[in-house]
């Protein structure tokens, strides 16, 4: 299932999101790389290391930052969706 297309701050660009590859890669790795279905992103994996990159100019995006909360009951979800916005650029009232 192909990934909706975000807007990544650093290229200016509205983009699928892929996987980040960590780990020493291999031959089928690498070729996915080349590709553009992945990015390799070092063989040390950090407990916060980011998930998943822009596949136009590689900056790490966080999805989870991006997801808007299934409810707005005073839970957090309205300062969710205005940092979700500040991410993007765009400001509007919810």
């Amino acid at each position: 299932m192909a990934r909706k297309r975000i807007y990544c701050g650093s290229c200016n660009s509205f983009v699928r999101p892929v996987p980040i590859a960590y780990g020493y890669p291999l031959p089928e790795t690498e070729e996915r790389a080349r590709r553009g279905e992945l990015v390799l992103g070092g063989c040390i994996l950090e407990p916060d290391a980011p998930r998943f990159a822009c596949p136009q100019c590689r900056a790490s995006i966080e999805l989870d930052e991006l997801a808007i909360p299934n409810r707005l009951d005073g839970d957090g979800g309205e300062e969710r969706i205005h940092r979700m916005f500040a991410a993007i650029g765009t400001e509007r009232d919810v």
